[in-house]
């Protein structure tokens, strides 16, 4: 079960990679703004800001993103190298860690208009599957 629920926390550390990834490549390489501001404003009003706010918002989402990728990868680290070894302090860590990003994404998604609700809700089901199958596994070994 400890492969099962690493294997499932991967997804979930992959799945999350791939979208900050994707969105500093969206606003760094293809130069757009961030989509937070795309979500909320039509392109007149974006047209319309500051270009002070502008690259405010657009520095903030590339430091954000560049911070989830990096989470990420240190996840991922995590749970190869001490979750896989039925370590408790892998899994507490990776329970607090990945469960405050989880909250984190809801409130965001929620200041947002929830529109990334239905993600939102399958990352947490791949989360929660993840931390039964780890959880069951480390806590049936020792008894």
């Amino acid at each position: 079960m400890i492969k099962v629920g690493s294997i499932i926390l991967t997804i979930w550390s992959g799945l999350n990679f791939l979208v900050g990834v994707g969105v500093l490549i969206y606003i760094v390489v293809l130069n757009n703004n961030a989509p937070a501001l795309q979500m909320m404003m039509s392109e007149s009003e974006l047209r319309n800001l500051d270009p002070r706010v502008l690259s405010t918002t657009n520095s903030i989402a590339i430091f954000l993103n560049a911070s989830i990728a990096s989470f990420c990868l240190l996840s991922l680290y995590v749970i190869w190298g001490g979750l896989m070894k039925f370590r408790k302090w892998a899994f507490y860590a990776l329970l607090a860690s990945m469960s405050l990003m989880q909250v984190g994404g809801y409130l965001s998604d929620f200041l947002l208009g929830n529109g990334n609700i239905m993600a939102m809700n399958v990352g947490l089901f791949i989360l929660t599957l993840g931390f039964v199958s780890s959880g069951y596994a480390i806590f049936r070994r020792e008894q």
